[in-house]
């Protein structure tokens, strides 16, 4: 039986490093509650951490779901740095921390991105986040 291997969706030959924005979308597994307390309390405390470790990396707009966040990251371009690294090892480095901290995985596998494209692209993206929290279906 030949395994099955997931489609990435990056976009191909990409520099994932590259200064920009980048929107993301990160899902619980099933069944976790993302809001409640101290798990919510301890998301948004790694989420809000990830410029400590990444210092090229700035937090923009951020809204956490029952089941799911959303975030934007952006990338600087920082003068004179060797290896930046790219989206992927922060968004993985944050889901890492979440776990190790709670002492078990609550994440689904993989997660949603979206290069920001424009300051268009940008406030809409801002202007999503901003809203989802009132479109989303109650509980």
């Amino acid at each position: 039986m030949i395994p099955l291997r997931r489609r990435s969706i990056r976009l191909p030959g990409y520099d994932y490093s590259k200064a920009g924005a980048y929107y993301v979308t990160i899902c619980a597994r099933k069944g976790c509650d993302l809001v409640r307390d101290t798990l919510g309390d301890l998301v948004k405390s790694c989420w809000f951490a990830i410029p400590r470790h990444f210092p090229h990396v700035t937090l923009d707009a951020f809204v956490l779901m029952p089941d799911h966040l959303h975030g934007i990251l952006v990338f600087d371009d920082p003068v004179g740095a060797g290896y930046i690294p790219p989206l992927h090892v922060v968004v993985g480095t944050f889901k890492a921390a979440v776990s190790r901290k709670l002492g078990f995985g609550i994440w689904q596998r993989n997660y949603y991105e979206h290069i920001v494209r424009n300051e268009d692209d940008l406030n809409r993206i801002r202007h999503y986040i901003d809203d989802n929290p009132t479109a989303a279906p109650r509980r």
